[in-house]
């Protein structure tokens, strides 16, 4: 099953439109919760079937609380994508290091030893369209954006697959097999 983001859409769209935000903490706690929920099904898009172990919102949720805060210091800067850089780094720290449990092996291959993230994506692309989401008024077209913004830094996660192979006289450790994109 791929990532759920139409939920993701209808929720946080509704969630928008309805101002039901009591502070910046509640703001970042459910725009985390709905990613959280949303990627919860999201496979590597190479090795069907396997899914995000170990996974919590939490990094997601400091992140863009620390960005609302920015953003609204009330010292008049000017919101940029540095502003945006606390809620991507925690995006990008919601994948660092996580293992994915496969429900399929890689073609020509017996068992996994490991299936690990090692490059949990781009914070820098990644802040600058949360920026540009954030600079919509409309809550549909901000909740795509972010959407965009989303799905697109999965594409870059990337990480390496352990396991064995078939040999002669039993299995032998297999040559490592990369992977690139969670859908």
């Amino acid at each position: 099953m791929a990532a759920n983001w139409g939920t993701f859409e209808q929720q946080l769209t509704k969630y928008f439109n309805d101002k039901n935000a009591a502070d910046v903490g509640a703001a970042a706690s459910t725009i985390a919760q709905y990613y959280h929920s949303a990627v919860a099904t999201a496979m590597i898009t190479t090795i069907s079937g396997a899914t995000g172990v170990g996974l919590a919102p939490s990094p997601i949720e400091s992140g863009f609380k620390s960005s609302f805060q920015t953003a609204f210091d009330g010292k008049g800067n000017a919101i940029s994508a540095n502003t945006w850089m606390s809620a991507a780094n925690g995006v990008v720290t919601y994948w660092t290091g996580k293992s994915f449990l496969p429900a399929a092996i890689p073609p020509g291959m017996v068992t996994t030893t490991s299936n690990t993230v090692v490059n949990p994506g781009v914070a820098a692309s990644l802040a600058s369209q949360i920026n540009n989401a954030f600079l919509i008024s409309e809550a549909d077209q901000t909740v795509r954006l972010l959407k965009s913004a989303f799905t697109g830094h999965l594409m870059t996660v990337s990480g390496i697959w352990n396991g064995l192979m078939p040999g002669p006289t039993g299995p032998v450790t297999a040559p490592p097999f990369p992977w690139t994109g969670i859908a």
